[in-house]
């Protein structure tokens, strides 16, 4: 009976954080994660008879949103994780910490519009996997939302008002080191604000924050 709660569970899983919904299986599914993986996804895997070669790539490639603790790995060994899964997750845990550490903080870039070069000034903090903060140009303060970290991938959300009409600014960007490489693009709505916390009229723009010292 738990196996096959397990397997339904892996199931579920693997609709929930795998974007193609071709693969009925675990097993042969592709791995494009929506999120990092839960306690619960991990154990549903874990449980569900997925091969353990393939819960390491579910966990190296979709990243954990949780903190590893002695207690988590008693749980994670109770469901049938084997050594190198343990490890694995161990390692994600790590990497989250390093990012913590990291992205927390100041960042400052010089981000190009329709009336120049214009710095902008990201203040993050991050909390488990959710990304919080507040993005500062000439034409203001913003927060951000729907701040998220997996691996080195950030990705946000800034809202905009312009001209009574309100659109929204996506930022992806690569983490680094000191550095962090983004695109911005705009979601919706007209196409600019003189080079400030705008659009540059639907096209993404390249730029690098540098965090301060």
């Amino acid at each position: 009976m738990d196996r096959i709660v397990g397997r339904a569970c892996a199931l579920l899983i693997v609709s929930m954080v795998v974007i193609s919904p071709g693969a009925s299986w675990a097993q042969q599914a592709p791995i494009n994660c929506k999120g990092p993986l839960s306690q619960e996804q991990l154990i549903g895997l874990l449980q569900g008879g997925v091969a353990d070669v393939r819960v390491q790539a579910f966990v190296k490639t979709c990243g954990i949103g949780f903190t590893f603790t002695p207690d988590v790995a008693a749980r994670l060994g109770r469901a049938g994780a084997s050594d190198a899964v343990i490890v694995v997750v161990r390692e994600k845990n790590n990497e989250r910490q390093r990012h913590k550490d990291n992205v927390s903080g100041k960042w400052i870039a010089q981000v190009p519009g329709r009336q120049g070069t214009i710095e902008n000034t990201f203040n993050f903090k991050l909390e488990r996997t959710e990304l919080t903060g507040t993005v500062s140009s000439p034409s203001g303060e913003r927060q951000i939302s729907n701040g998220s970290i997996n691996g080195n991938d950030i990705a946000f959300i800034v809202t905009v008002s312009f001209s009574e009409s309100e659109f929204k600014l996506l930022y992806k960007g690569k983490i680094s080191g000191d550095e962090i490489r983004f695109t911005r693009e705009v979601l919706g709505g007209p196409g600019g604000l003189g080079g400030g916390q705008g659009g540059n009229g639907g096209r993404s723009q390249e730029f690098t924050a540098k965090k301060a010292k």
